[in-house]
């Protein structure tokens, strides 16, 4: 993100970024961890927070194209 966001956007982009994992990793996934795990069990929520971790792998792998293309673009 830094790489491909303009200098007059680095601080923001990086500021919401942070703000936003933070708010959906930090705060609300114990929570809903939680209320899952009151009506299915904990085995279920957890091993669907550890399949989350390929598919986030797969996302970024898919997503490396157009990360070369904005890079490429940024840097012309």
């Amino acid at each position: 993100m830094v790489n491909v966001l303009p200098p007059d956007l680095r601080a923001r982009g990086v500021g919401l970024h942070t703000t936003t994992i933070h708010l959906l990793g930090d705060a609300l996934s114990p929570f809903l961890i939680g209320v899952v795990s009151d009506s299915v069990g904990l085995r279920i929520p957890v091993l669907v927070t550890g399949l989350l971790l390929p598919l986030a792998g797969l996302v970024l792998l898919i997503g490396r194209r157009q990360l070369v293309a904005d890079l490429a673009a940024r840097t012309s």
